[in-house]
């Protein structure tokens, strides 16, 4: 009976300890598995974060390629599209007229400007402050010599721009004038004194064409960048010479 009763008591134990060991191991195996589950889930969210980086990267909210190529496109549109002047002179052609036909054709203080190589007074000029787009022409004889795309506010109190519409419609010439040299700039077909260039321009020329705003006269373009009513050029000497053998 003592035999019977001890060997009930140690399979009673037995069985208790082999129960135990069961839910030991069902308690860390539901460990590992949620162990598992969060590194997935950690893994899952890192991989959309990673994405999501690319995602915005590719749209040009980060770094890199993406935002120099939208940089230059908002440079380009601010540029807008190439002016058309209009039916203008052809490059090449000169104006010559004598002082006395030259003051009949220009008021005082233009023909003082143009002709005489004066400046009018710092911020005085009416197309200082002009942002329309449009062509400044030559105010003597009609050519074409400045576009809107390049100007910009250098603020000296002159009309300012980094390049000339088309570089054949401008001349230059070195003027030692006032104790100083500089570089003179006047328009190629009349000769008539535009201001002067000078070296302190932003991007991309790194020039500052600073123009008297009596020497030019605006127009404006329409919606589709083409100048409809030009001045009308002087004539110029082949066409006068031609004009007088009829």
């Amino acid at each position: 009976m003592m035999f019977t009763l001890r060997t009930r008591d140690a399979l009673v134990a037995l069985i208790l300890g082999i129960g135990l060991m069961t839910i030991g191991c069902w308690t860390s195996s539901s460990a590992e598995d949620d162990g598992s589950s969060n590194t997935s889930t950690s893994t899952q969210e890192s991989s959309a974060t990673t994405m999501t980086g690319q995602a915005r990267h590719a749209r040009g909210d980060g770094s890199g390629n993406v935002d120099q190529d939208r940089r230059r496109k908002t440079e380009t549109t601010k540029l807008g599209k190439r002016i058309d002047p209009g039916e203008v002179p052809p490059t090449g052609t000169e104006v010559t007229l004598s002082e006395d036909e030259w003051r009949e054709r220009l008021d005082d203080n233009t023909f003082r400007i143009m002709r005489e190589a004066g400046t009018e007074r710092a911020g005085s000029g009416e197309l200082l402050h002009n942002k329309k787009s449009g062509i400044y022409y030559c105010a003597a004889c009609g050519a074409p010599l400045y576009s809107s795309r390049h100007k910009f506010d250098s603020g000296t109190g002159w009309p300012s721009y980094y390049k000339g519409w088309s570089e054949d419609r401008l001349g230059t010439k070195v003027d030692n004038s006032m104790g100083m040299t500089r570089t003179e700039v006047h328009c190629a077909r009349c000769g008539g004194h535009l201001g002067h260039i000078f070296d302190d321009g932003p991007d991309p020329t790194g020039k500052r064409h600073c123009i008297n705003s009596v020497a030019l006269t605006f127009r404006p373009a329409n919606e589709d960048g083409v100048v409809e009513n030009p001045p009308e050029p002087i004539p110029s000497d082949a066409d006068r010479a031609d004009a007088a053998d009829k």
